[in-house]
């Protein structure tokens, strides 16, 4: 299903989006570039506690993802412009086609989750 994802946004979600919480605030804060959001508006909005958006919030502010005003209210400020298209087609992918979405986020966990089983197989020598 993932498959269905352009490879390019595909290797944006790897990079950029572990949860679909962290994808929803990015969307949120992408659909007006000029909105501000206060840690409280954002925990308010996508049903979290304020401790987990402002996690969130910083983490995403650390990756150059968002940025933050004198006032504490954050806003969609991408460092590379090119993140702009790609966060766009990511929220149209994610309407249209949700549960790939959400299979390429999480199967990037699995992928780890299955290199760190391989590394317990034991094997015959030959």
């Amino acid at each position: 299903m993932s498959r269905d994802i352009p490879a390019d946004v595909r290797a944006f979600i790897k990079d950029h989006v572990r949860s679909i919480v962290q994808l929803e605030l990015l969307l949120l804060l992408s659909r007006d570039p000029s909105s501000r959001f206060s840690a409280e508006q954002v925990a308010r909005d996508l049903c979290i506690a304020l401790d987990a958006a402002n996690s969130f919030l910083e983490a995403m502010r650390a990756s150059s993802m968002i940025a933050v005003d004198d006032e504490w209210k954050y806003h969609f400020e991408p460092q590379n412009p090119e993140w702009v298209s790609l966060v766009s087609a990511l929220g149209h992918l994610y309407r249209e086609r949700r549960l790939s979405v959400i299979e390429c986020i999480y199967s990037r966990d699995a992928d780890r989750l299955q290199s760190f089983a391989d590394a317990f197989r034991l094997r015959k020598d030959k």
